[in-house]
């Protein structure tokens, strides 16, 4: 008799024991779901960014281009020889 009592109460124990894991396990499954939601949305967010980060630099990219392509074709306003910027700067 002790023996059978003693084989009772050591699946009574594992019984719990696997009750008390199986807990464990469903707990950390709805961490992980949300977790990776978490994660999920924090990704799109990081890419949106560097999206909008991207079409700025873009933007001033063609902003910069369009000025120096205005400069490039500009008539000069002035023109200056050296003779006359020498003078100017007191050296001749």
């Amino acid at each position: 008799m002790p023996q059978y009592v003693k084989g009772v109460s050591d699946s009574k124990r594992l019984a719990e024991q696997m009750e008390t894991l199986h807990e464990r396990l469903h707990l950390n499954n709805l961490r992980l779901k949300k977790n990776t939601k978490e994660l999920n949305r924090i990704n799109e967010e990081a890419q949106k960014n560097r999206v909008d980060k991207i079409a700025q630099l873009e933007t001033e990219v063609r902003k910069l281009q369009t000025e120096i392509q205005w400069v490039e074709d500009a008539e000069p306003s002035l023109k200056v020889e050296p003779e006359h910027m020498l003078k100017k700067l007191n050296i001749l």
